[in-house]
């Protein structure tokens, strides 16, 4: 006989008068409520129930009401009507207590109710070991305090259901939540090994692309992006592109370089360009990383890195090169190389304040030299707004010197 069937069996069951009509009565809106629950109709099995429940005289179905109209609201996310009969389905106490305090501290938790929630859940997990509900009760517990950054607590949580549970998502998900906690408190050793365990064990649940995507960021925010191309590259089913790998590799060189770990992104910048010889972003490695040898106090590598930059079509890059290569050589009075590259940023160059240095640089590195160069550039340092007193002298002398010598 199928449900429906059974609901209007019991709709249409005609009255017998040689029975107890309030007993009978009484059983009939009981069994018509649960034909409707079984349905689905929870709104209509709500109305039978809630009659019965007027009516019940056996405590054992007056039990199960309570539970099934708590059921009932919950079905229909009433959640603060639902709360309040499984806390009448607790108070009676006859059977399935656990199912009842699990049940309400759900529907508390959906009605921002945390506080008795948690009250609810620690009673579960101290009165009912047994229960079939004890394993949701940690894994709530430890839920909650998770969300609300009581980190310490979240792990005691986790690591008690790891203990108890057989449950495949619940131990999945416990490894991947323990790993994000550690991550986010910046104990990056102990997420790897919690991400690591989802990773190889749970390859074929809803955690293992999360799991792995947190342990990329571990292993990024370590600058061991190496390390993790070589874990995902022996996993089946599961491969990188040689261009992701370009990209992961030159983002991990790049975010420690933002963060100023300078050395760290100059040793990752430096295997980015071993291993991508053309990679995609090769001259914003070199770029990077000639700034990051800057920083470290590299000059020879900063020299070779700004030297490959000199030829490239990015002016900002070019411009910082010659820059670099020009104020070097000029410091340490080596006049022929810090010429040429002068030569180059005067013509490149994007802001009148460089146009000037390498102008006024120009007439003074020229001046024993290139005796007519420096005379050409003292004439347009004459020209030049804001020129000191000094300035101006030494560009009249070496202007005069070389007219006198014209002569």
């Amino acid at each position: 006989m199928t449900l429906q069937r059974s609901a209007e069996i019991y709709t249409n069951l005609p009255i017998n008068n040689t029975v107890n009509l309030g007993f009978y009565h009484e059983l009939k809106q009981y069994h018509l409520a649960y034909a409707y629950f079984k349905l689905g109709e929870y709104k209509r099995a709500n109305v039978y129930f809630r009659k019965y429940e007027k009516l019940a005289t056996d405590s054992m179905n007056l039990n199960d009401t309570y539970l099934r109209i708590a059921d009932c609201f919950f079905m229909n996310q009433e959640y603060s009507l639902s709360e309040k009969y499984y806390d009448k389905a607790i108070a009676y106490s006859l059977f399935d207590g656990d199912y009842a305090i699990y049940k309400r501290s759900v529907a508390l938790g959906l009605v921002g109710k945390n506080n008795t929630k948690v009250k609810l859940l620690k009673q579960l997990t101290n009165d009912f070991l047994t229960s079939i509900y004890y394993d949701n009760a940690l894994y709530d517990l430890a839920r909650y305090y998770k969300k609300t950054s009581k980190n310490d607590l979240a792990i005691t949580y986790y690591d008690k259901l790891l203990l108890e549970t057989n449950d495949e998502q619940f131990t999945a998900d416990a490894h991947l939540s323990k790993g994000m906690i550690y991550f986010n408190s910046s104990k990056v050793d102990q997420a790897i090994v919690s991400f690591l365990f989802v990773v190889n064990n749970f390859q074929q649940t809803i955690y293992f692309k999360e799991a792995l995507s947190g342990l990329q960021a571990a292993y990024v925010s370590l600058a061991k992006v190496d390390e993790y191309l070589a874990i995902v590259n022996g996993l089946p089913e599961i491969s990188i592109s040689r261009a992701e790998q370009d990209s992961l590799t030159y983002n991990t060189a790049f975010m420690k370089f933002s963060e100023g770990d300078y050395l760290v992104a100059q040793r990752t910048f430096n295997q980015y360009l071993e291993k991508f010889e053309n990679g995609i972003f090769k001259i914003d490695a070199v770029y990077y990383n000639a700034i990051s040898c800057v920083k470290v106090g590299d000059t020879t590598n900063a020299v070779l890195m700004y030297t490959e930059l000199i030829g490239v079509s990015n002016a900002e890059y070019k411009q910082s090169a010659l820059s670099f290569l020009a104020r070097k050589y000029y410091a340490e009075d080596d006049y022929a190389n810090s010429n040429i590259y002068y030569q180059n940023l005067e013509k490149v160059a994007a802001n009148n304040s460089l146009k000037r240095e390498a102008i006024i640089r120009l007439m003074y590195g020229n001046e024993s030299l290139n005796t007519e160069l420096a005379y050409n550039y003292a004439k347009q340092v004459i020209n030049l707004d804001k020129t000191d007193d000094w300035l101006m002298s030494k560009a009249k002398i070496i202007i005069a010197r070389h007219e006198f010598s014209a002569r």
